[in-house]
């Protein structure tokens, strides 16, 4: 986790695949928070386009309700070909790894 241990320096780019974010607000928050504060350059995936509302819902909370996005929930063009069938993917019945995308920087 990147909020685990201070380093001297930051990282140019956080990225989180597939992440979840939503799923999982309690072990997300401190490292969401951080990156924002630290204005870190921040790309999250999601399988589908209501994994990446949800997420990009997630991000703004935990990052105080001011997060800056540069773009929001949109198709990934280098997501994975390969699709999955989901009855649970409403409304595309279909996922892929990586297929939306959001990216932050910062506060507004």
């Amino acid at each position: 986790m990147y909020i685990s241990k201070r380093r001297s320096s930051l990282p140019d780019l956080a990225v989180a695949f597939n992440a979840g974010i939503s799923e999982s607000p309690s072990s997300w928050t401190p490292t969401i928070a951080s990156l924002v504060e630290d204005r870190i350059p921040t790309v999250c995936t999601a399988f589908n386009q209501m994994e990446a509302q949800s997420d990009a819902s997630a991000v703004q909370k935990m990052g105080g309700g001011q997060v800056r996005f540069v773009w929001k929930e949109e198709k990934n063009i280098w997501a994975s070909g390969r699709k999955h069938f989901d009855l649970f993917s409403v409304p595309d019945l279909f996922w892929s790894e990586n297929l939306y995308w959001t990216g932050f920087l910062g506060r507004d």
